[in-house]
């Protein structure tokens, strides 16, 4: 599950007309769905100025992981591009969050009306996880779930574990960085740096002596 949400966006609205608000959106939209679309996502819903995407329904993927967090590296690319040609006052910022879990998706609504979308728990972790990019001050967080099977291929930072409402386990979460396919800026290496040499201090103190 992936969730997308332009930073505030209330307060960039009210300077404004309305007329431009709708364009800006649909020149967002067409540019973010495009790239959930090139990776075989699919997209959930709109929530307002936010996007619900899903990778691994209703057909599954295998890499469904990788898939979503190359995703989120080429929105951020893609919202770099839309911002070039906007006055400052008019730029946006966007806040990502992603989840892999196991969640139910199907056909949902009343007799007059339904869609298809997920629910779950995973799909509720996938959005406060874009609510917590906020609270730390980054633009990608993903879970440790989302993490593990594509370890290999980023670069992130450890941030917290944190308790989501109803469940007993805490749940790891990292900021994506970037792809270690991809060159990086000096300042993000640098918190790569740290961040591995202190992983590496804990580990150290924390091994068992023999």
């Amino acid at each position: 599950m992936l969730f997308s949400d332009i930073r505030g966006y209330t307060a960039l609205t009210e300077r404004m007309e309305a007329e431009e608000v709708v364009q800006m959106l649909n020149e967002y939209f067409e540019a973010m769905v495009d790239t959930v679309f090139k990776y075989k996502g699919v997209l959930d819903k709109y929530i307002g100025d936010a996007i619900m995407a899903v990778f691994g329904t209703p057909m599954p993927l295998l890499d469904h992981a990788w898939l979503a967090v190359q995703t989120a590296i080429e929105m951020r690319h893609q919202l770099v591009h839309f911002n070039l040609d906007r006055p400052d006052s008019h730029k946006i910022a966007i806040g990502i969050g992603i989840n892999s879990d196991s969640v139910i998706s199907g056909n949902i609504g009343s007799s007059k009306r339904m869609e298809f979308t997920a629910i779950g728990d995973g799909v509720n972790v996938g959005s406060r996880l874009e609510g917590a990019t906020k609270q730390y001050g980054c633009d990608i967080v993903i879970s440790e779930s989302t993490y593990l099977p594509c370890a290999d291929r980023l670069w992130v930072r450890e941030l917290d574990s944190i308790r989501v409402k109803g469940k007993n386990r805490p749940v790891n979460i990292y900021e994506l960085v970037g792809l270690r396919s991809e060159p990086i800026s000096p300042e993000k290496q640098r918190s790569i740096d740290l961040y591995h040499e202190g992983r590496k201090y804990y580990l150290d103190r924390n091994s068992p002596r023999r």
